[in-house]
């Protein structure tokens, strides 16, 4: 199906790693620890718990099927990981983004200056009062000054999760926001996962104008009328706190193996692993950004390769 999209399209070195099965968006969740409560997301009330840098060290980052990879971390709030520094020390040199909800923002910049991140993305859902009540705990006055002081050293996305709840006035105000500070906004939509508590049912988005092309979408796929392969599980993947490797965010139930217990190419090119992905190909059951957005990128090359075709470069 051909979607009206301005999803960009996969490079030529995404595509030759595609063809390798190798991994090209490696998420590691260190912590779900937070310090914000926000209504859309329990992080904070997930059970405790760190991976261990040695496995991250050991395990993860020699892995010739992330060799080509780049990095994302999250949360939780990645600064609340204990070595959360040590961590960006042994991904000096490979393509990293960071997410943070800009609680800490000292720490933030302090990661900004002394690492070449590919980029930074905080959250921010709306005007101060309504932000705070999206995002309990949260304070605009340390987003702008730490949008002031990275700005110029590494690129900086504002992310707004859309829900149920969301209202015109929350979209406008980012949007302005965003202008004033010389930053861009990505639309997320709020998705249940279950390892961030699934605070409340999906439902169709509390705005209908001035969405992005991939939030656009998603009352029409809540409502069966957007379907597309899943292709994102061939090449992105995630490592939770208890060092899991799971085929996507929405399935907790497919674990592909864990990195405190086996090398990660162990676990990514394991029988069992791509028994998993094929599988996959028609599953449509989440709208989750970190996934499907991704899909929704590669799908531009369904209007003129044949399916078959693609899956022959997906493995």
């Amino acid at each position: 199906m051909r979607l009206p999209l301005a999803a960009p399209l996969p490079s030529a070195h995404d595509l030759r790693t595609l063809a390798r099965g190798r991994v090209l968006f490696c998420w590691i969740l260190p912590t779900l620890a937070c310090n914000l409560r926000c209504r859309h997301c329990r992080s904070w009330e997930q059970p405790g718990g760190e991976l261990e840098l040695e496995f991250l060290a050991r395990n993860v980052l020699p892995a010739a099927s992330l060799a080509g990879a780049t990095f994302i971390l999250e949360g939780g709030e990645f600064f609340l990981y204990s070595q959360h520094e040590q961590l960006l020390d042994l991904l000096d040199g490979r393509p990293v983004v960071l997410f943070s909800n800009a609680s800490l923002p000292e720490l933030v910049l302090r990661a900004v200056r002394r690492h070449k991140l590919r980029r930074l993305i905080l959250s921010l859902d709306g005007p101060p009062e309504r932000n705070e009540e999206l995002r309990s705990g949260s304070d605009l006055g340390a987003l702008e000054k730490l949008l002031a002081s990275a700005r110029g050293l590494t690129e900086v996305v504002l992310n707004q999760t859309l829900s149920s709840r969301s209202r015109p006035a929350d979209l406008h105000f980012v949007e302005r926001f965003a202008r004033e500070h010389g930053v861009r906004v990505e639309h997320n939509v709020y998705s249940q996962v279950s390892y961030l508590g699934a605070p409340f049912p999906e439902a169709p988005l509390g705005v209908q104008e001035g969405l992005q092309p991939f939030a656009a979408l998603y009352d029409r796929w809540l409502a069966g009328k957007v379907s597309l392969p899943c292709t994102s599980v061939r090449y992105v993947t995630t490592i939770y706190p208890d060092g899991s490797v799971r085929l996507c965010k929405k399935r907790p139930e497919a674990v592909l193996g864990n990195v405190r217990e086996r090398r990660f190419d162990l676990i990514w090119n394991a029988p069992r692993a791509r028994e998993l992905r094929r599988a996959a190909w028609t599953c449509n059951g989440c709208w989750l950004r970190c996934q499907r957005g991704f899909d929704l990128g590669l799908s531009r090359y369904g209007g003129w390769l044949p399916q078959t075709l693609l899956r022959r470069v997906l493995g």
